[in-house]
């Protein structure tokens, strides 16, 4: 069991903070870490459309992608500092080469050891070459549900499979393999949430999760 932090959502960031201080009081009380799954959020679309249909002046999410790509960096910075070492245990889901590179260096980094997570049926080649074969701990997860509950993650498999063809395109036209593109040395020194924006802005063919 755990709890998972949905990276599209502008007030993310501040739930971390507020949950790393619970976190810290919860082992000082004997209790064990909280473990925490990092995601960029699978119901864009209907959190977009919902607000639409009920009028609201704001929309609940961010409406471009460098928003939730920046604020899942700025989380997954946050779960791997100081602030919570020790009380909180972190996962990392995405099928996103980028965003997986972009947490391991950090991890890396900083000496910490994490939990990468993927959806059963998606981004297989990328998490057997990149993450089993360096030895890196990976949990898959799938939903369960009726057929009704369940459209949710069809529409969004199928959405990611959409997205990923420019990335795909692009590995095959420029000969460069995954293993290549994951090591590519991306990452600004002293990253900070604006430079990490320029990045993802200049960087085009990131998919969304």
């Amino acid at each position: 069991a755990g709890i998972v932090l949905q990276a599209y959502l502008p007030d993310t960031f501040d739930a971390l903070q507020r949950l790393a201080e619970f976190a810290k009081e919860r082992r000082a009380k004997g209790g064990a870490k909280i473990k925490v799954r990092l995601v960029k959020g699978a119901y864009w679309d209907s959190e977009i459309k919902r607000a639409q249909v009920d009028g609201l002046t704001d929309y609940p999410v961010y409406t471009r992608k460098e928003g939730t790509d920046t604020s899942y960096l700025a989380c997954a910075r946050y779960l791997l500092s100081e602030h919570t070492r020790g009380v909180i245990y972190p996962q990392f889901a995405s099928h996103n080469a980028h965003t997986l590179a972009a947490v391991r260096h950090m991890a890396r980094d900083r000496g910490v050891t994490i939990e990468h997570q993927r959806l059963h049926g998606m981004g297989e080649g990328l998490y057997e070459r990149l993450v089993r074969e360096q030895g890196y701990h990976t949990r898959i997860y799938a939903p369960v549900g009726t057929h009704e509950t369940l459209l949710a993650y069809l529409v969004l498999t199928l959405g990611v499979v959409v997205t990923l063809f420019p990335f795909a395109w692009m590995i095959l036209t420029s000969l460069k393999g995954v293993q290549e593109i994951f090591q590519l040395n991306f990452i600004p020194q002293n990253p900070t949430l604006t430079n990490y924006a320029e990045v993802l802005t200049k960087t085009k063919f990131l998919v969304w999760f």
